[in-house]
């Protein structure tokens, strides 16, 4: 029942609907077939925007390649082969370089030390900073520079 309904609403009441739409069909079938004629080939250039797309993307990623490589090469050239062993040596050599930059005034008062002896000195610390072996007086003037330091920066923060 609900079959018959539906089938009258859709067909026989709206039948006015039905035949527009149906004209409107059947006309543009018809004015396809009238108008195949001008829709043969031309001899003509086509640019499809797909061509640009397909070049252009070619075009930019070679240019990509190139500009960010570079970036790559030179950074690599720089930051890793010149600045990072520049940095290791530097964390390497820093603590025996400061550490006789402040023994050596130590040094020249309490030993009245010449030239000669003040650079054996300090070759031997280097040495034995590259070893790690360290007598029990350097790890203590160590502490007290460590504490005056703290000491320091305790007064003038307060």
């Amino acid at each position: 029942m609900a079959e018959k309904a539906s089938f009258y609403y859709t067909y026989i009441k709206s039948f006015d609907k039905v035949v527009t739409v149906l004209q409107m069909l059947l006309f543009s079938a018809l004015m396809f077939f009238i108008l195949l004629p001008l829709l043969k080939r031309t001899s003509t250039i086509s640019i499809d925007f797909d061509w640009f797309y397909r070049k252009g993307a070619k075009l930019f990623y070679d240019a990509m390649d190139k500009t960010f490589n570079s970036l790559n090469k030179a950074a690599e050239r720089l930051v890793i082969k010149t600045l990072l062993p520049a940095i290791a040596q530097f964390v390497i050599v820093a603590p025996a370089t400061l550490t006789v930059m402040l023994l050596r005034p130590v040094w020249r008062e309490s030993l009245d030390a010449d030239e000669k002896s003040l650079k054996k000195r300090e070759e031997e610390l280097i040495a034995r900073f590259s070893s790690g072996t360290f007598p029990v007086a350097y790890s203590a003037i160590f502490v007290l520079i460590f504490i005056g330091l703290l000491v320091l920066l305790g007064r003038a923060a307060g």
